[in-house]
């Protein structure tokens, strides 16, 4: 394909060189009738006729090729120009895609990024409320151990007055 393409590619260059020769020709050709019609003033009429339509032709092939050879050299520029055309058009249409899927990435990872911070957000409401069961958890512990303090030591307050009783009762029964 590459060689079938480098082929096409020298055609134009190809017409360009043989117009190239083509112009040249006809220019050395009018230069040469435009010599003999000066070097031979004193022909007959016949002759003035055949040098001036041999100048003629000369001359229209000069501006014929001439002209061709310039239009080949536009149309080569106008052709390499739509090549970049074309080829502009395809980066274009790869940047647009590649764009779309940046902005695609993009909003994927904003939404994603939304989903984090709520969890984030949800993850630190738990924590809370873990941190106030565990100081709601540590104050019904002290208010056990306090409770539990108060009764040991309603407890032995109890036995003392017991123990003061009996020995009360003991020397109340002794004496009598």
């Amino acid at each position: 394909a590459t060689a079938f393409w480098n082929a096409a590619q020298d055609i134009p260059l190809g017409f360009q060189f043989g117009s190239a020769i083509l112009f040249a020709d006809a220019v050395i050709r009018m230069v040469k009738v435009e010599q003999e019609a000066q070097n031979t003033e004193s022909h007959t009429h016949d002759m003035r006729v055949d040098i001036n339509a041999r100048k003629f032709y000369a001359q229209r092939n000069m501006y014929l090729t001439g002209f061709t050879l310039f239009l080949s050299l536009i149309l080569n520029r106008t052709h390499a120009l739509i090549l970049d055309l074309l080829a502009s058009e395809e980066k274009l249409e790869t940047i647009k895609k590649q764009a779309a899927d940046q902005s695609k990435e993009r909003l994927r990872l904003s939404d994603s990024e939304s989903q984090l911070q709520e969890t984030i957000e949800n993850l630190q409401k738990e924590l809370e409320e873990e941190k106030k069961k565990s100081r709601d958890f540590e104050t019904l512990k002290k208010q056990a151990k306090q409770q539990s303090e108060e009764y040991q030591r309603m407890a032995d307050e109890y036995s003392k007055v017991t123990k003061e009783l009996k020995q009360k009762d003991g020397e109340v029964d002794k004496t009598k």
